[in-house]
């Protein structure tokens, strides 16, 4: 109580001194002193710091467009893998040989999950950019594999063939070829 009387009346007790020299030539109040020499290494770390959080930028950036090139791009293997998928599975033949549900799914990687679409980009001999993929089909009955391939005309992929393979029976099921729908 009797520290802070002096502060509710309006004066301060006494300040005690150190006994470092520093204490003595410096008091709370001032600011330190900023010499030419910390205001480069200051201006250095705050360039560092800023060129790190450039390049994270970037990086975020780039991973963005790339995710969305592949996942959202007209032209990428899942988009084809999503378009024949579709069609297979709604195809009635396709149902009768394999059951009532079908699933799609590409490749497993070694840990067991469907991730990668086999693809392959190539060009034809008009130099139409062309695109092969094949995935996996399975119905309560039976499981095979689905082989599809596209051209690109005037803008626009049209099929060549999306053919559906049974190994059991080594029949082949063709929905598609040459762009006509069997």
């Amino acid at each position: 109580l009797s520290r802070l009387l002096p502060l509710v009346h309006g004066t301060a007790p006494p300040r005690r001194l150190m006994a470092s020299k520093e204490s003595l030539t410096k008091s709370d109040d001032e600011p330190p002193k900023r010499t030419a020499m910390t205001l480069v290494k200051r201006t250095a770390q705050d360039a560092g710091y800023g060129a790190v959080v450039l390049f994270a930028l970037a990086v975020v950036v780039g991973c963005a467009y790339s995710l969305f090139k592949v996942l959202f791009s007209g032209d990428s293997p899942y988009s084809f893998f999503s378009m024949a998928s579709a069609d297979v599975c709604n195809d009635p033949v396709v149902q009768q040989v394999f059951g009532p549900n079908l699933r799609c799914f590409a490749e497993r990687t070694k840990r067991g999950r469907h991730s990668h679409v086999a693809h392959s980009r190539f060009e034809d001999r008009r130099g139409n950019p062309c695109m092969r993929v094949q995935f996996y089909v399975q119905g309560d009955i039976k499981a095979g594999e689905v082989y599809a391939e596209w051209t690109e005309l005037d803008g626009e992929w049209h099929y060549n063939y999306l053919l559906v393979d049974i190994p059991d029976t080594r029949q082949r099921i063709t929905l598609i070829q040459g762009g006509m729908v069997s």
